[in-house]
């Protein structure tokens, strides 16, 4: 082992080789001032020191040389040597201290909280983030009893994972527990453990701490706007839907159920399990979902709200539903949801088409009746006087009589198309009837070229904000008389 450390031949000769030849300037000076007179004195010595190769090459040795009595009286003493190389044991060392090296580097410019803390909870060690989260200077924490720097109820939080960490179940564990900063202050940290060995054979705990705060108050408030979204949304009388938009590789999205209210499930009779989760065609199968979906797509493409009629089959029977479908957009300005709101109309489609057939039927009377009729509404001023009616509706009888055509009419103020009004005492006649609700009814002689009649019978009833005027033409029953 000596000859290979030295880089000799097994079979080498080293008869009168002086040992001066395989050491180092430094290592000869020291063996020559301290080993060997230790030696002499003591009998031993231990040390550190370097052997030269052949090669030139120096290698670290720890040497324990050792005197032995000489067998002839009056001579030196012998010497024996064993040496062992270190080049083994030194780069463990280097690495040792490279990598404590980068431990410090990383402890004490981490932008993250990092502690120490000992079997007792004692804070050992404490880095720059970890004081400024708590509020306290660099170092000042050092020697603090750790669980003091929380509420006593947090002690709760670590002591079951401290102990797992401790007993070798987990090797790292994260908690989040709630701290108090020097000014009184509480703040929420996501707090990562791991075992660490102190000096002494001491085992302690590394932990690191993320300041949560922002993100358990944002999360908070999000379950509270959730929890008021969804009492709006399950008091709602309306069936609502939330469809989620799956784009596919042919380019048009798939639809997938993921929440109806509560209303949708009493009035469909369906259930949540048959709807949450499932695709449209999963629902209402291929050609249902084909139909939809071109209703969907189209408010994915725009962007734009959505709103449609449509004839649904229900338990209860076949009913017309109003469905307002909304897109729900990211920041990308993709659309990712659909929040559907549909209304049962049937009642009052079906009394809109009442009405429309009423008013047809109206129209048809007015239209066929034998007398002029002529719909006013009354034009005010600041006060409430009125000062003038605007035609809003006459028939074909009225336009034959004055000799003006329907467009010419409607729209248009009775006293600019008909001035003589205020002369012969019909436009305050009006007047009286729309503020008292009194009819009116006279005959008169038509002043001006806007009638064909000599002689008009008129009657005037109040309707609404205004009069309905109706004229017959007594002419010929004048001419008699």
């Amino acid at each position: 082992a000596g000859r290979r450390l030295l880089g000799l031949p097994f079979a080498a000769d080293l008869s009168g080789t002086r040992a001066a030849g395989f050491h180092p300037p430094a290592t000869l000076a020291r063996l020559r001032d301290e080993a060997i007179p230790a030696v002499l004195r003591d009998g031993a010595w231990t040390g550190e020191g370097a052997l030269r190769r052949v090669d030139g090459e120096e290698i670290p040795v720890s040497m324990s040389i050792v005197a032995h009595p000489s067998f002839v009286s009056g001579e030196a003493p012998y010497f024996s040597a064993i040496m062992r190389d270190l080049r083994d044991r030194q780069r463990a060392e280097a690495a040792r201290r490279a990598s404590e090296a980068r431990f410090r580097a990383i402890f004490d410019h981490a932008a993250v909280g990092v502690s120490v803390v000992d079997a007792a909870g004692t804070i050992v060690e404490a880095n720059a983030a970890f004081h400024a989260f708590l509020g306290y200077a660099p170092g000042e924490l050092v020697g603090r009893y750790a669980p003091s720097l929380s509420p006593p109820e947090e002690g709760a939080v670590t002591r079951g994972p401290v102990a797992d960490l401790r007993a070798g179940r987990v090797a790292e564990v994260t908690v989040q527990k709630r701290f108090i900063r020097r000014d009184g202050v509480v703040r929420w940290g996501a707090l990562t453990m791991a075992c660490m060995p102190l000096p002494g054979g001491e085992t302690g705990i590394l932990g690191s701490i993320v300041d949560v705060t922002a993100r358990r108050e944002a999360e908070a408030a999000l379950r509270e706007s959730e929890a008021r979204l969804g009492l709006i949304y399950n008091s709602a009388s309306d069936l609502m839907f939330l469809l989620r938009v799956e784009p596919q590789a042919d380019g048009r999205p798939a639809y997938r159920c993921e929440s109806v209210n509560d209303a949708y499930l009493a009035v469909t009779g369906l259930t949540r399990e048959a709807l949450v989760g499932r695709t449209l065609r999963e629902v209402i199968g291929p050609e249902g979902a084909a139909a939809a979906a071109e209703r969907y797509d189209l408010a994915v493409a725009t962007g734009d709200v959505l709103r449609y009629d449509e004839d649904v089959e229900l338990p209860a029977g076949r009913v017309v539903v109003e469905t307002t479908l909304t897109p729900i957009l990211d920041e990308g300005g993709a659309c990712t949801h659909l929040l559907g709101a549909s209304r049962d109309v049937t009642a009052r489609r079906r009394a809109e088409a009442a009405l429309r057939a009423s008013e047809g039927r109206v129209r048809g009377a007015v239209e066929a009746s034998l007398d002029a009729l002529v719909i006013c509404r009354a034009v005010r001023d600041a006060d409430g006087t009125v000062v003038d009616f605007t035609v809003e509706d006459c028939n074909a009888r009225a336009c034959a009589l004055l000799d003006t055509p329907r467009e010419s009419l409607v729209g248009e103020g009775v006293l600019g198309t008909f001035p003589g009004l205020r002369d012969n005492g019909v436009f305050d006649a009006c007047r009286r009837v729309a503020a008292t609700g009194e009819p009116y009814h006279a005959e008169y002689a038509p002043v001006g070229p806007r009638t064909r009649a000599r002689w008009l019978e008129v009657h005037v009833v109040r309707l609404g904000d205004g009069v309905s005027v109706t004229m017959r033409d007594i002419s010929e029953q004048k001419s008699v008389e």
